[in-house]
């Protein structure tokens, strides 16, 4: 949404008509999907980052990997944990927080390992939910002012 300093008149002739409505829709809480949370599988997962951590850094301080590798793998460490804490909060936002682990952990074993992550390409309605998700967790939006901007929302239908 721009400042209404920068809308149309038919723009917002269209928001005062359907004023009443967007209310009530923003106003109502939207049903938060379930999704099955496993403690024990997160600790694992969890306990195996901490792990590769200790080794890489072993292996920096040894000569043998670069700094930047457990720096890498200190903020993967990092993303994991914050998922285990606001679980319930990605939830809220649709997202299956011990899914989203799953994946930052495949990530980080393969930083351990120096690997190269592979190239991502997103479907149109899985690049529609990564802008969803930047809007409502940024507070980004297309045409925003950042230091990185996403590509064009694609419309998710």
């Amino acid at each position: 949404m721009r400042p209404a300093s920068r809308l149309t008149g038919q723009q917002r002739e269209a928001i005062r008509a359907h004023k009443p409505a967007l209310l009530t829709l923003l106003a109502a809480p939207s049903p938060a999907r379930a999704f099955a949370w496993g403690q024990a599988e997160a600790e694992r997962l969890l306990a195996q980052l901490r792990e590769a951590l200790a080794r890489v850094e072993a292996a920096v301080v040894a000569g043998e990997a670069p700094a930047a590798r457990a720096d890498a793998l200190r903020t993967w460490l990092e993303v994991a944990e914050g998922f285990v804490s606001d679980r319930e909060r990605e939830a809220a936002r649709g997202w299956d927080a011990l899914e989203l682990l799953r994946g930052a952990a495949r990530q980080a074993l393969r930083a351990a390992a120096g690997e190269q992550p592979p190239p991502v390409a997103y479907t149109p309605a899985e690049e529609a939910r990564l802008c969803r998700w930047l809007e409502s967790f940024y507070g980004w939006s297309p045409g925003s002012a950042a230091l990185w901007e996403p590509p064009e929302c694609p419309d998710p239908s």
